[in-house]
């Protein structure tokens, strides 16, 4: 994993200690597991056990380090025996359980909230406590030695095939191969190459500042605790999401996460580069991109989820697929401490779409360099405080059903770093993302060598949860090609120098969708008008109208020239509302600045939409026409 100067890949596990005069809790687990034959009940040797996609062999008992307070699958399967997955849950206050009282009852929580009940009964003649745990109504059992340390023994009992099944594995194993034998080759197959189903992974840690090798290093990875010195290695499966916690003497613990698509192996060597796209178990979406490195023979990847960026290396000339995790750790500086984040948010559960608020500080004894906020969907911020405390107050809308995890991680000028996190339950359906609504304004006269402004800002989004609107204004038609100003702004402007039609077309975007409006500024020459049109105004500026409402509209104009005018009369029409209002004739003298009203009403099944609505003002030797949206709701 490369060394970046925020560590932004690092995430951080945060260790409180509660001094008190109870038991420690236990943090790990030994876990013994094998099978049993089901009928015999004699152990399976060998068998093949899968401990949270990390795997072993037992003779009988295969041995696994966890950790505390986690819920973890396990999964055995043998020779003609029928595999069988069961799921535990070890409670990090099995250490109070009492031997003088017989009996113990525990409930705790794993990583995810979720709530087990632990209850166990002590077993003199063998020194055990025999427990079994329930979640959901679901029931499991171990044994749980405490004369041995923080010993667990989970066993199995697995089904044998009888003939029929072996024979119908059999069978379908020779169809399938007599299938693909008789099958015409295609291009594809003949290129095409098996996936990976599981990598062997070599993990390590490294100085911060010197780069060298730590040994010993301690290594979680899923819950599955070993040394490395500098390596610890561990087999997973492809195409799930890891979690790996390196810890050493002297230096700050991190966590790293890591994804290996089972399509590695289908990067060419010679094309040098190689782009894959997967998922894991949860559909969470991947992205690997790598760049080989043919002086080492190894491909330099690096994945990203959710804006997060992780690092890894894969040897494909080497036995096996062989991936390289390598994580930096910072030397503890008794005079430097992680950078404090304190946070508040919610609703942290609700329908999509759902806002979620939160607000907070960061304070830190040196400087605070970065502050990234995950929000476990996708979308990332990112802030430069470069100050020794930031306040924060943001909100943001979760469209997807799922459990989303927020983090605001903030990072010191040495490396440190400090995190809150929550975890946001979005329910019910994912929001659907509805199209924007451009408007580009009312068609409108402008005056030749005077500037005119657009005016787009009657453009809405229907969406509360997508980001602000982007805007763009080009120039479609006209007498002639204008230079526009402000063109991603929602007010733009452009100066005509002839007189004519100009055609301007405004089209806003929400980041996935997007609309189009235009619009029509006729220029005309001022010295030819004979009337000066004022304010237009429907029900005091009012946009949006529902069936049935009234439609006050007030129109105030004036004579342009000197000469008086005796015959003006004006038109409101909108015929697909069923408007058509006429009047006048009326006289305009010198002084004089018409107002005139009329009130129309908007038909009640009238259905949802934009209606145009024109007003007309003519005197027989000059008419003015204006284009007023009506948008009813």
């Amino acid at each position: 994993m490369a060394k970046l100067k925020y560590m932004i890949f690092m995430f951080l596990v945060i260790s409180i200690v509660i001094a008190s005069g109870a038991l420690a809790a236990y943090s790990t687990f030994t876990v013994k597991t094998s099978a049993k034959d089901y009928n015999t009940e004699q152990f399976i040797k060998p068998c093949d056990i899968d401990l949270g996609g990390i795997k072993a062999v037992g003779n009988p008992n295969a041995n696994f380090a966890v950790s505390a307070d986690r819920a973890y699958a396990v999964t055995h399967s043998a020779d003609n025996y029928k595999s069988d997955k069961d799921y535990f849950f070890l409670d990090s206050d099995l250490d109070t359980c009492d031997i003088q009282q017989a009996t113990c009852s525990l409930t705790g929580n794993d990583d995810h909230n979720h709530n087990y009940v632990t209850s166990c009964n002590y077993n003199a003649a063998v020194k055990h406590w025999e427990c079994k745990v329930v979640n959901n109504d679901k029931t499991e059992r171990f044994e749980y030695a405490p004369d041995q340390g923080a010993v667990v023994y989970v066993t199995n009992f697995l089904v044998p095939l009888t003939g029929e099944e072996t024979d119908e594995q059999t069978d379908e194993q020779t169809d399938d191969q007599t299938e693909e034998d008789t099958q015409e080759p295609t291009d594809d197959a003949q290129t095409s190459v098996p996936a990976i189903t599981q990598f062997t992974v070599k993990t390590s840690a490294k100085d911060y500042n010197t780069e060298a090798f730590i040994k010993p290093v301690t290594v979680d990875l899923g819950g599955i605790v070993k040394t490395g010195t500098p390596n610890a290695n561990f087999v997973v499966n492809a195409n799930r999401a890891y979690a790996v916690e390196h810890s050493a003497e002297g230096y700050h613990k991190d966590k790293d996460y890591f994804f290996l698509d089972g399509n590695l192996n289908v990067c060419d060597i010679e094309k040098s580069t190689c782009t894959l796209s997967g998922q894991n178990e949860h559909n969470n979406q991947f992205d690997t991109t790598c760049n080989y490195n043919a002086a080492v023979k190894h491909w330099e990847c690096e994945v990203i989820n959710n804006g997060k960026t992780e690092r890894f290396e894969y040897a494909p000339d080497q036995e096996g697929a062989v991936v390289y995790v390598t994580n930096f750790l910072v030397s503890i500086d008794p005079d430097n401490q992680r950078p404090e984040v304190t946070a508040t948010a919610g609703p942290l559960e609700g329908d999509a779409p759902l806002e979620v608020s939160f607000n907070g500080q960061v304070t830190d004894d040196t400087l605070i360099e970065a502050v990234i906020i995950y929000y476990g969907d996708g979308e990332s911020e990112e802030f430069t405080p470069n100050s020794a405390s930031y306040n924060f107050d943001k909100s943001h809308y979760y469209t997807k059903a799922g459990t989303h995890l927020l983090q605001i991680v903030a990072f010191d000028d040495q490396g440190l770093a400090g995190v809150a996190e929550f975890n946001v339950v979005v329910t019910g359906e994912d929001a659907i993302n509805t199209r924007p609504v451009a408007d580009a304004g009312n068609d409108k006269e402008a005056v030749v060598d005077v500037l005119f402004k657009l005016d787009g800002t009657g453009s809405y989004d229907p969406n509360p949860f997508d980001p602000m609107l982007t805007y763009e204004w080009t120039f479609e038609d006209g007498p002639e090609t204008v230079t526009m100003n402000n063109v991603d702004q929602a007010r733009a402007s452009f100066t005509p120098e002839r007189t004519g039609e100009y055609v301007f077309k405004l089209t806003v975007s929400d980041g996935e969708l997007t609309s189009s409006d235009t619009v029509t500024i006729t220029a005309v020459d001022s010295a030819k008008r004979d009337l000066f049109v004022g304010r237009i105004k429907t029900n005091d500026n009012q946009v949006y109208f529902k069936p049935g409402d009234k439609v006050d509209v007030s129109v105030n104009f004036a004579k342009e020239r000197a000469k008086d005018i005796d015959q003006a009369v004006l038109h409101i029409i909108a015929p697909k509302l069923g408007f058509v209002e006429e009047m006048g004739p009326f006289e305009i003298d010198d002084d004089d600045m018409l107002t005139k009203e009329v009130v129309l009403k908007i038909p009640e099944k009238t259905m949802p939409g934009t209606y145009e609505m024109r007003i007309i003002i003519s005197t027989g030797t000059d008419q003015r026409v204006k284009i007023r949206r009506i948008k009813v709701i």
